[in-house]
């Protein structure tokens, strides 16, 4: 037997009725509504308390750490690479391709490709780029639709992306046992630290290095320990949530009296946050079993809302709707309307067609 398949039938079993899908969908809609909020200048007394409460509970974070439990998982239990590796594009590509066209065809019907013409070679390679694995380039004839990226949002699926290669070539490399992993994750949340201090200093070198693993593989590998570890820490996560909240509350209002120099919030949270945050994902999936099933009856629109909102953001930026009623009605039904789209016409249909299903049917 495989170390792999020693590890499937070991740490890595069943999980059971989870709530993920209501974490991930809170995640996304935390970025969502912070973006709208942030960029359609909306400043009133439901927006302003809004942001205030969701900046404490940073989207893309949790969206790493759950990519690192439940990714390993279905690693480890694949039968072989390409059946994983099928699976991964079925969950990403579809709708991310659909999604392009949706943005392209939004940007056309806005008439800014009227006043700025595309060159045709740009538009290539922009379209190339958008359906490969470098959806972080915009071209320069888009700097002026919105705020001059057209869904920068999308930074996250190159870096989801070596996620799903290094994760594999770690694995090969180490093996699945806990203690290499273990020092595997110091390692890079070293890294993640060191970023957080380049990054404070801003320059191009640390844009460059915000695009890739290296700053956010320590947040995927706690999920990975998270996960490998499951049964030793299903004790102390299971049906716990309201505990780990007020941890969660504590250790903010600890760092706001007594220790500031811990409270930076955001993609690059401060080290204790983190910890605390992934106990706080944990509990809220295994805290009352089946929530996000009765819920959303097994719906997922969450990438949806992540990979949409911008887009009509942008939108809705370029016809002047800043500040108004109108420009918060456009994104919200443009960005739930369409991920409600992408999950029933897109995804659904590309997860049926996973090899792991297959096998299954």
């Amino acid at each position: 037997m495989s170390d792999r398949q020693d590890a499937a039938s070991g740490p890595i079993g069943k999980l059971g009725q989870n709530n993920f899908d209501l974490v991930r969908l809170f995640a996304a809609t935390q970025v969502a509504l912070l973006h709208m909020i942030s960029h359609l200048q909306m400043d009133g007394a439901i927006a302003v308390p809004l942001a205030w409460f969701l900046s404490y509970f940073p989207g893309v974070p949790i969206f790493f750490f759950v990519s690192g439990f439940l990714i390993s998982r279905s690693y480890l239990r694949s039968s072989n690479w390409r059946s994983y590796a099928m699976n991964r594009f079925l969950r990403l590509y579809p709708a991310l391709a659909a999604c392009f066209v949706v943005s392209v065809l939004l940007v056309a019907a806005s008439g800014y490709f009227s006043e700025t013409p595309p060159p045709l070679n740009d538009f290539a390679v922009w379209i190339a780029a958008q359906l490969t694995v470098l959806q972080v380039y915009n071209p320069d004839f888009l700097r002026g639709f919105g705020v001059g990226v057209l869904n920068g949002s999308l930074w996250t699926i190159p870096v989801e992306m070596q996620f799903y290669i290094a994760f594999p070539i770690l694995i090969a490399l180490l093996g699945p046992g806990r203690r290499a992993l273990a020092l595997a994750a110091v390692g890079f949340i070293a890294i993640y630290i060191g970023f957080g201090v380049l990054a404070r200093n801003g320059g191009l070198v640390a844009k460059l290095v915000s695009v890739t693993f290296l700053p956010w593989f320590g947040l995927f590998l706690l999920g990975v320990l998270a996960s490998l570890s499951w049964e030793r820490l299903r004790p102390f996560v299971e049906g716990t949530f309201i505990w780990w909240a007020a941890a969660y509350a504590a250790a903010h209002a600890l760092s706001a009296t007594l220790l500031p120099s811990w409270g930076q919030l955001g993609n690059m949270m401060s080290l204790p946050y983190v910890f605390v945050l992934c106990g706080l994902v944990l509990s809220a999936a295994f805290t009352r079993r089946g929530l996000a099933d009765r819920l959303l009856h097994k719906n997922d629109v969450s990438y949806g809302i992540y990979i949409y909102h911008m887009p009509f953001v942008n939108l809705a930026l370029y016809w002047g709707l800043a500040g108004s009623a109108g420009g918060v009605g456009l994104v919200l039904a443009g960005t739930f309307g369409f991920a409600a789209l992408s999950w029933f016409v897109v995804e659904r249909p590309a997860l049926r067609m996973k090899p792991t299903v297959l096998i299954r049917r």
